[in-house]
């Protein structure tokens, strides 16, 4: 959830928001992620099966995790 302060939300709205990305694809993937929008070329999914976000990571050529601490519950 987006919404949670462990996240790290402000992190990545400055990595997304910075000049040198504006022209490159981004995706957010998890509940809440639509509090990015408004970010340039940036596609947000509340919620995604284990297999698209496989898909997804697949095409990823760049993973950012900014979580202060990351269950992967």
């Amino acid at each position: 959830n987006y919404n949670r302060q462990v996240k790290n939300v402000d992190l990545v709205k400055e990595i997304f928001q910075n000049n040198l990305l504006q022209n490159h694809k981004k995706i957010c993937v998890g509940r809440g992620s639509d509090v990015l929008n408004g970010i340039e070329n940036l596609d947000c999914f509340n919620f995604c099966k284990q297999s698209e976000i496989i898909n997804i990571l697949n095409q990823s050529k760049i993973l950012i995790v900014p979580s202060y601490i990351e269950s992967y519950s």
